[in-house]
């Protein structure tokens, strides 16, 4: 069972369906408007990023892991070309639908990288969009404005924010001009009904299950007046079998554009390996939980918000979480949540948004999950100063609690703040706050 396990995080995995990527293209003004305002917006933040004397112990497990890109005789110039950000594409092997996807991202490269000598690690970092974003709007966006992106830069961070499918990009990826109309009658049972765009988003392993949303009208207790879920089924989920009355996404394989891409990366950059860390936003967090399952000997951290498993997926859909557990253990988490989140709801349960009514799995349910898989005291402890001391500028009404004594030295952490689906705890504290965990862990089993 363990040389399976460590078959999990071998070459040969994050290899299987890998992919070139393909020419730069110049995003500086897709981002931000121009290189000055990219730059600007990087500066602007000074001195709200952990320092190394505030943010704790930096990677205390183990040692670098030197990615096969530290061999490169230069990583500089040739590489970055006097950009910091790039937008590239890479080629995925979808194994189920048996066909090459072209899948695109956007990466930050700072120039304490570009600078680096041949055979200087550094840690890479990946953040996936909500739903109806984009990796583009994140990198300009939401990065930007909880200070991820200039703290990530300031430790000298790799950061990528990759571009999830929509109604038409899903379709593109397969040839497909008009997905409105392909298979129509076959997806719909020959009933009238629109197949919707429900914008860009991430493939969580829920499609086909029609028992994580509300599938008809209420009038009762707390979704009295709530009207059905809007659902669609995206053309990669006909293709695979898995329409469902609860489908609101794509069903390409997304699991393995993050498995290229890491592929791609490590081979054109000198990572750490030990040193891979996740995070996402609402969908994005979602898959970011879906991910840590599905490649359980990968990151070293993971930090969703306002982001959760629904009903039913907690410790993955076959059971993953536990499946792997030994690899898992070496992947600490830290979750924030707004306390009057409606859409994701803390307490878990039904969003009672009208036609947006999926079934949650609780913040409380998760965070003992993890905690269980470390090993740590069940009952939980009020951090909240320790973070204040690396990330001053907390809002007054955040509060952090941590499981500790975990068995496997790593640490598992939410944060609560005041707030409803999309607003964030605090100005410039999530970035923060989320360096300051991240530079305290790496993986010490192999990364390859």
């Amino acid at each position: 069972k363990e040389e399976e396990d460590e078959e999990v995080s071998g070459s040969d995995v994050l290899d299987e369906g890998m992919g070139e990527d393909e020419e730069d293209e110049d995003i500086d003004t897709e981002l931000d408007g121009s290189k000055s305002a990219f730059h600007a917006s990087l500066l602007s933040d000074s001195g709200r990023c952990p320092s190394t004397s505030t943010s704790g112990p930096r990677a205390i497990f183990g040692n670098p892991q030197p990615s096969p890109g530290c061999s490169a005789k230069a990583i500089g110039v040739s590489l970055c070309k006097g950009r910091q950000v790039f937008m590239r594409s890479v080629n995925v092997w979808d194994s189920q639908m048996n066909i090459t996807v072209k899948r695109r991202y956007a990466i930050v490269v700072p120039h304490s990288v570009c600078n680096l000598s041949a055979g200087e690690p550094v840690p890479l970092m990946f953040w996936f969009h909500g739903q109806y974003g984009s990796g583009t709007d994140e990198a300009a966006g939401f990065t930007t404005s909880t200070g991820y992106r200039s703290c990530s830069h300031d430790h000298g961070w790799i950061s990528v924010f990759p571009m999830g499918l929509g109604l038409m990009s899903d379709a593109k990826a397969l040839n497909i001009s008009n997905p409105k109309t392909y298979n129509f009658s076959a997806y719909n049972n020959g009933q009238t009904a629109a197949i919707l765009d429900l914008g860009t988003g991430w493939n969580v392993g829920t499609g086909g299950d029609s028992k994580t949303c509300l599938t008809e009208s209420s009038q009762k207790g707390a979704f009295k007046d709530v009207s059905a879920t809007e659902y669609s089924c995206y053309a990669s989920c006909q293709i695979k079998g898995q329409c469902g009355r609860c489908n609101w996404s794509t069903c390409h394989d997304d699991i393995a554009f993050v498995k290229t891409m890491i592929s791609v990366l490590r081979r054109k950059y000198c990572i750490d390996m030990s040193r891979i860390y996740a995070g996402g936003q609402s969908n994005g967090g979602m898959f970011t939980h879906y991910l840590s399952q599905a490649l359980p000997g990968v990151f070293a951290a993971v930090n969703p918000i306002y982001g959760l498993p629904l009903t039913g997926y907690a410790a993955g859909r076959d059971g993953e979480l536990f499946r792997n557990q030994r690899l898992i253990a070496e992947t600490s988490i830290i979750e924030f949540h707004g306390r009057d989140d409606k859409i994701i709801p803390v307490a878990g349960g039904p969003s009672t948004l009208d036609q947006w009514s999926w079934y949650y799995t609780s913040l409380e349910e998760m965070t003992s999950l993890w905690a269980s898989l470390h090993g740590c005291q069940k009952e939980t402890r009020d951090v909240t100063n320790k973070i204040k001391k690396a990330c001053p500028h907390i809002a007054a009404n955040v509060e952090c609690w941590e499981h500790q004594k975990c068995g496997t030295k790593r640490r598992v952490v939410h944060c609560l703040y005041d707030g409803h689906h999309g607003d964030l705890p605090g100005q410039k504290f999530f970035g923060c706050a989320s360096v300051w965990f991240f530079n305290q862990f790496r993986r010490t089993s192999p990364v390859r």
